[in-house]
C-alpha cells in the first residue's frame, strides 16, 4: 500500500470537476506567492503519532500559508466506500492522528 501523508479533497482534478470551490479568495501566500484562490480550503495531515501531527503546523509554516487549525488532533480510522459497497478500511486499518487546516479566510462549516 503507498503511504499519503496528505488527503486533499480540493485537489486541482476537483476543482476542475466542479466538486471543490476556492470561493473567489484574493489573498496571496507570501512565501510562496501563490493567490489562496488555488489553496485548498482544507488540508487534512495523517500521522504515526500525535506529536508529528501536531508539530506540522510549525514545520509545514502553515500560519505563513495563510491557514489555522481546526478542531483537535484526533485518532482516527479511516474507510472508503465505494458505490453500493460496504465501506472497506484504507491503510490497512490502522489508527492514525489527523489534523485538518483550513484557510484562515473561510469559514468554519
Amino acid at each position: 500500500m503507498r503511504d499519503i501523508g496528505v488527503l486533499n479533497p480540493c485537489a486541482e482534478p476537483a476543482i476542475e470537476e466542479g466538486t471543490c470551490t476556492p470561493q473567489g479568495r484574493t489573498n496571496f501566500n507570501v512565501s510562496k506567492g501563490i493567490p489562496m484562490s488555488d489553496q485548498p480550503e482544507r488540508i487534512t495531515i495523517l500521522a504515526h503519532e500525535f506529536s508529528a501531527a501536531a508539530l506540522e503546523f510549525h514545520r509545514g509554516k502553515m500560519a505563513q500559508k495563510g491557514y489555522v487549525m481546526e478542531g483537535s488532533i484526533t485518532p482516527r480510522n479511516f474507510q472508503m466506500i465505494e458505490g453500493h459497497d460496504a465501506p472497506k478500511d484504507l491503510f490497512d486499518g490502522q489508527v492514525l492522528f489527523a489534523v485538518t487546516f483550513r484557510l484562515k479566510d473561510s469559514e468554519s462549516r
